[in-house]
């Protein structure tokens, strides 16, 4: 938590007096940042601490249908996002709210898409902020309080993305990424080790 309050505050420092650099990292997010930001995003509470609790109780076939549904969307959201990128750019569009109402001109539009987008957006949100809460909980043994760990993790990623904008959430995805990557290889190596 304090690395992603740093990493927010370095973007801070970084970032232009302007919407679309806050929003869209100035839209020069490459190829290779945009990867593993896409990664780290998909890797959370729900991800992690969800489908390990559902394969424990419901067996490891849970993992199957995690990665078969995730095959097929994340490709599909790449495919049609990078075209949204372009149009985006060329248009001036910063939001999807942004396009969709350019596109059908028509702000009804941009209203539905704005409601439905808070409508996914904040339930993956409270989760989040539930498995960050559960998880300082548990591995401080029960010394930080669940409602006090959700608090914390509130208040740091919210501080990040308010000062740091899009570059931070990106950097702090980069780090994350990184994390489940080193953790990730440790745990194969253990785990194999001990196998007979």
């Amino acid at each position: 938590l304090a690395i992603i309050a740093v990493i927010g505050s370095v973007a801070f420092s970084r970032t232009k007096a302007n919407t679309e650099d806050f929003f869209l990292a100035n839209r020069a997010v490459g190829s290779m940042v945009f990867f593993l930001s896409l990664f780290a995003t998909n890797m959370t509470a729900f991800a992690i601490l969800g489908s390990s609790g559902q394969a424990y109780r419901q067996g490891i076939g849970i993992y199957g249908l995690m990665a078969s549904s995730s095959g097929l969307v994340i490709p599909l959201t790449i495919f049609i996002g990078t075209r949204l990128w372009a149009i985006g750019k060329r248009f001036g569009h910063q939001t999807q709210v942004a396009f969709f109402r350019d596109r059908w001109e028509c702000s009804t539009i941009g209203t539905l898409i704005f409601a439905l987008t808070v409508a996914m957006l904040v339930p993956y949100m409270i989760i989040s902020i539930m498995g960050g809460g559960r998880v300082l909980n548990d591995i401080s043994g029960g010394r930080v309080a669940y409602w006090l760990g959700c608090a914390i993790v509130a208040l740091v990623v919210t501080a990040n993305v308010f000062f740091g904008g899009m570059r931070g959430t990106v950097w702090v995805n980069i780090f994350q990424t990184l994390l489940f990557l080193t953790f990730g290889a440790v745990a194969v190596a253990v785990i194999s080790h001990g196998l007979p």
